[in-house]
């Protein structure tokens, strides 16, 4: 857990995280810059950002930025549970895949 996004960042590029959780409006750094420089720096940690930025145009520009969901505030904490656990399968299967496997050998 980071009080601001560039803690967060530096956080990030310390070591491997199996997912992130990043909320837009953090001091410092804001969750997009992060995700930018996640990116850039080709970190492919599943990102899910938790954010009460909600509108069409915000959840698009979160997804295009490369995060692997969006989920608004308020929301369930089942659902934020589910979302994790979907993001964590796919992120292992990828990992598991013969390409990725040849890729690490």
């Amino acid at each position: 857990m980071a009080e601001d996004g560039k803690r967060g960042l530096d956080l990030i590029r310390s070591k491997a995280y199996d997912i992130v959780l990043l909320d837009l409006m953090i001091p410092e750094m804001d969750g997009l810059e992060v995700l930018k420089e996640m990116r850039r720096d080709e970190i492919e940690t599943p990102v899910l950002i938790i954010t009460a930025k909600s509108t069409k145009e915000d959840v698009i520009k979160g997804l295009d930025t490369g995060s692997d969901d969006y989920l608004t505030k308020p929301f369930s904490f089942d659902e934020l549970l589910a979302r994790i656990r979907a993001l964590l399968r796919r992120s292992r299967n990828l990992y598991r895949s013969p390409l990725n496997i040849a890729r690490w050998s």
